[in-house]
């Protein structure tokens, strides 16, 4: 039995991204790369294999396809915001939070104790059972003179149109809800090991169907583009489950694990959002165990007799096959080791592309070094958004990367004319949302220096002092 190292890796496509078939046209080969950026060679992408259901797909069907997973996740996500989209079941959130506010502040202040009665069930309501405004509208006349009536009675019609937040299968925001998943299984070159494509594909058809079959399979891509006699796939399913009717693959994993290690109570019962980060590396070795036997039980059915172990700290450093959650993987593409064997075409490619080669690694350093810092700005980015999620309105969905991103910009810059941005989207925060807006002021305390941070407030007040004045 030969021991070999194995490469599984998870990567998610969340709400946020823009681009949420990103890893399908690269998949696909569909994407609009520059040679430096390509990590395969085309020349042998026509040899790559695309299962659908068991069944190769032709490459003339794959623009097709490309376009059936879009609709299969805009679908979705209109299916769990019960057919409405993510920002106006935002608008109905937010507007029911505010009038659920004005129905408090009228039953402490209720002079009429028919009608503090009257908010109170009304209150009581809210969120649970629908709404009828002729009918409250109705019984809150029979009390007499109403106060402030047009108000309340606006208010309550608000709340009738809020009935639609009952059809919702998932309330909260879908920016940090796993979309789509791709799951990559990989055998490193230097064990000389080739699993075909078909036996990948079984392989991985038997694992989706054990442990993912309330969410469906997108496809398999089978790369042997990249070294064609190591052949390496790529699995990509949905992230919406079928029997919840939620986006909850995280939380579906964690489950997992809980279920196939006999730990029901493992990590205090957590949902996936509420652990803590070394909690995450826990289950994640967890989880990779799974993986790692049932690969080596499948591999060893199929007739390869190797048997996969993790890889120790230093090989993960020393792994040239590092995949990201980026829009663009930056990996070193295989070809190249294959170029230095033969000496006389590297000799003649160095003397024709001396001056462009240095300009490739000059951008390859490049590159690197903004992928690690996109890396720390989306840790960061997240872990904020992670603070304020009690917190989270129209505007954070909206506005919060543009003024997260202004506060990187004049961090960098040190320039007044920077600091007009990022504050003027803080103050768009309304003020029932004073406590994220504290949030913010923490973080703002937490990124800038002494003195930008002064003149970040001076600039802050100043300009709360102005729409006061126009207010």
């Amino acid at each position: 039995m030969k021991q070999i190292r194995l490469f599984c890796r998870t990567a998610h496509t969340y709400g946020f991204h823009k681009n949420k078939t990103g890893f399908d046209k690269h998949n696909f080969r569909l994407d609009d790369l520059t040679p430096e950026e390509r990590n395969y060679n085309p020349e042998l992408s026509p040899n790559n294999v695309i299962y659908r259901q068991g069944e190769p797909v032709e490459p003339s069907q794959l623009t097709d396809l490309l376009a059936e997973i879009e609709a299969d996740q805009h679908n979705k996500l209109k299916q769990v915001k019960g057919g409405m989209s993510d920002k106006y079941v935002g608008e109905l959130n937010l507007a029911r939070s505010k009038s659920k506010s004005k129905l408090k502040k009228w039953v402490e202040n209720a002079s009429n104790p028919l009608e503090r009665d009257f908010f109170n069930e009304l209150l009581a309501k809210v969120g649970i059972d629908k709404i009828h405004a002729k009918t409250e509208l109705k019984r809150l006349s029979s009390f007499g003179k109403i106060k402030r009536y047009n108000n309340k009675k606006k208010t309550i019609h608000k709340l009738e149109e809020c009935n639609k937040l009952l059809t919702v299968n998932d309330n909260s925001s879908m920016s940090l809800k796993v979309i789509s998943s791709e799951k990559i299984f990989k055998i490193p070159d230097k064990h000389g090991i080739s699993i075909s494509a078909e036996n990948w594909n079984r392989l991985i058809e038997l694992f989706h169907n054990k442990f993912y079959s309330d969410y469906d399979a997108y496809y398999t891509a089978i790369h042997l583009d990249e070294k064609s006699e190591n052949p390496h796939a790529h699995h990509r399913l949905s992230g919406y489950n079928n029997t919840t009717r939620q986006f909850d693959l995280p939380d579906h994993e964690l489950n997992l694990v809980r279920k196939l290690y006999n730990k029901p109570d493992l990590f205090s019962g957590k949902k996936w959002s509420k652990l803590s980060p070394d909690e995450v590396e826990q289950f994640g070795q967890l989880y990779q165990n799974i993986m790692f036997k049932y690969c080596n039980t499948q591999l060893q059915k199929l007739g390869y007799g190797v048997n996969a172990v993790k890889r120790t700290p230093q090989e993960v450093k020393q792994d040239a096959h590092e995949y990201s959650n980026l829009k663009i993987r930056h990996r070193v593409h295989n070809g190249v080791n294959q170029l230095k064997g033969d000496k006389t075409e590297l000799i003649q490619a160095v003397s024709d592309l001396k001056h462009q080669e240095q300009r490739w690694k000059d951008k390859a350093i490049q590159e690197r070094k903004t992928a690690i810092n996109w890396n720390k700005k989306a840790k960061q980015q997240k872990a904020l958004l992670q603070r304020t999620k009690a917190n989270l309105t129209q505007w954070f969905e909206e506005k919060f990367e543009q003024w997260f991103n202004g506060l990187l910009t004049f961090k960098k810059s040190n320039l007044n004319q920077d600091l007009t941005k990022p504050v003027e989207l803080h103050l768009s925060l309304s003020q029932e949302r004073a406590d994220a807006g504290k949030i913010l002021m923490d973080e703002v305390e937490l990124a800038l220096q002494q003195d930008q941070l002064r003149r970040y407030k001076k600039e802050f007040d100043r300009q709360e002092a102005k729409n006061r004045y126009k207010n």
